[in-house]
């Protein structure tokens, strides 16, 4: 995924200031998680030195470092598609319960020849990643949504987030209300 120098900026300031907060060994053991070499010795300040060891390193550390220290994408940065997504295609989110994955694996799977890219959250969530800045991700950035409404469904952790109100989901990102996914209006309407 590229980013642009002025994306990379915001986000290389964003961390340093974050992490230039820490201690200088919970600065070390966060920058190595992430496959940055440290030195083993510094003069400058702790914002500076994480500037310096960060300023070079590839696209997707840096967003997936900036997601680390606490950074929101309302969306993913402009010209960065989520890995989820297939070019040029249809983005549908597939609402499902889990007990019925399967289902909506293959579902995903007959969508591709009609090109239709869906996300389904068992299938394309990577288990390292923070689920709800993905599903939040997924909702900001598709061009529809389908539930598969089985026994059980209303009752769901999904119901509320993805089916009552997906388009409250998207204004309040717009709104900057984004409380546990829900604007107020859409939180009241439950």
């Amino acid at each position: 995924m590229a980013i642009s120098p002025s994306q990379r900026f915001a986000l290389i300031k964003v961390i340093s200031e974050r992490l230039g907060n820490e201690t200088w060994s919970l600065i070390d053991v966060t920058l190595n998680q992430f496959g940055i070499e440290t030195p083993e010795s510094w003069s400058g300040s702790t914002t500076e030195y994480v500037l310096r060891q960060i300023r070079n390193i590839p696209d997707q550390t840096l967003i997936d470092l900036a997601q680390h220290v606490g950074y929101k994408f309302e969306q993913p940065p402009p010209g960065v598609d989520p890995p989820f997504w297939r070019a040029g295609m249809l983005r549908l989110f597939v609402t499902h319960l889990a007990t019925h994955r399967a289902i909506a694996g293959e579902l995903q799977e007959e969508l591709l020849r009609y090109g239709i890219s869906s996300f389904v959250a068992h299938n394309d969530i990577e288990p390292t990643l923070e689920w709800q800045v993905q599903i939040e991700t997924a909702l900001a950035t598709c061009d529809a949504l389908v539930a598969l409404l089985h026994d059980g469904f209303h009752a769901s952790n999904n119901f509320p987030l993805t089916l009552r109100c997906p388009m409250e989901y998207k204004q309040s990102c717009a709104d900057g209300c984004r409380d546990a996914y829900l604007s107020r209006r859409c939180r009241q309407a439950l």
